[in-house]
């Protein structure tokens, strides 16, 4: 790893530290003027509404921290893996504050020019995060995959060898959990002892959980098209943004289907060994989803619409 990637890195925790400090005025120090934020379902927020935003959740999460769990740097690139905790004391979504403390991972990647952040992804698992306030909806259905139009960033920098090795190594993981169902292949891409982070926790453990997360799938949702919006490598890590584009063809979350197309966003880091995936750690926008499966779609967040009169549950 070069200079360039160290001084990013020091960046960027200079960055969460100034978060930590709840400044938010000197935490959008660190971006260049037209830095912009790729947004939970692809929407590119320019970085005065990415404040608001960021203003918004910190009043209602006022004593939030992040703890860095993972980071790697790239070029220009830096992904970061980290946790979330933080009291609910402000309105969040509609609902009023409940005095909980929440937590929930957060991965993020982050492209740094010049000493500033000119953009960045992330994804937060809501989901979990929304549990932990009030009664999680129902979740009926799952992810099926039928179409893989994975495109990749240019990979001109850092180690391109390594880095397509272990690239084409999560192609075919994909493809196999998300595409033949062919779960004999997964025992070739991940080893014997591999680890799931951010498996559910009725789930068996490692390889075998795999098999039976996806092996369950229904045909809530069919997917028609993945994107990889960055890939950094470091050392031993792959982290990837990925933008998934859906169809609602079955009933999800107490929603029949609709026939409707819409994207999420997720994060997924994996950690190699010996040319395998040792570890995974993946978060998915699926709180987002209800909103995006309304009748009249929202920005707020998914769970905004389950909340409301008369909403499934």
């Amino acid at each position: 790893m070069g200079s360039t990637e160290q001084a990013n890195k020091e960046l960027v925790r200079q960055l969460i530290d100034t978060w930590n400090r709840g400044d938010l005025e000197g935490m959008t120090r660190f971006w260049a003027p037209d830095m912009v934020h790729h947004g939970r379902d692809g929407q590119q927020v320019p970085a005065a509404e990415t404040a608001a935003e960021m203003g918004r959740f910190m009043q209602a999460f006022p004593d939030l921290r992040f703890t860095v769990h993972g980071m790697v740097a790239e070029g220009e690139m830096v992904a970061t893996r980290l946790g979330v905790e933080a009291t609910h004391k402000g309105e969040y979504l509609g609902l009023p504050p409940t005095g909980r403390t929440v937590r929930c991972p957060l991965l993020g990647q982050l492209r740094v020019v010049d000493g500033k952040v000119v953009e960045h992804w992330g994804v937060a698992d809501g989901l979990y995060l929304l549990e932990q306030l009030g009664p999680p909806p129902d979740v009926a259905g799952g992810l099926t995959m039928t179409q893989d139009d994975t495109t990749t960033p240019d990979e001109s920098s850092g180690a391109p060898s390594r880095k397509s090795a272990y690239e084409e190594t999560v192609r075919e993981f994909r493809k196999a959990v998300l595409f033949t169902r062919d779960f004999s292949a997964v025992r070739k891409v991940l080893t014997p002892d591999f680890v799931d982070h951010f498996a559910p926790p009725w789930d068996p453990p490692g390889r075998e959980g795999v098999a039976h997360r996806f092996g369950q799938a229904a045909d809530a949702l069919t997917t028609r098209r993945v994107e990889v919006l960055t890939s950094v490598c470091e050392g031993d890590v792959l982290a990837q943004a990925i933008l998934l584009h859906f169809e609602h063809t079955g009933e999800f979350m107490g929603l029949p289907p609709t026939g409707r197309t819409f994207a999420i966003g997720g994060s997924n880091t994996f950690r190699f060994r010996a040319g395998r995936i040792a570890e995974h750690w993946g978060v998915f926008d699926v709180a987002k989803i209800p909103d995006l499966l309304a009748p009249a779609p929202g920005r707020e967040g998914g769970w905004a619409s389950m909340w409301r009169p008369g909403a499934p549950r």
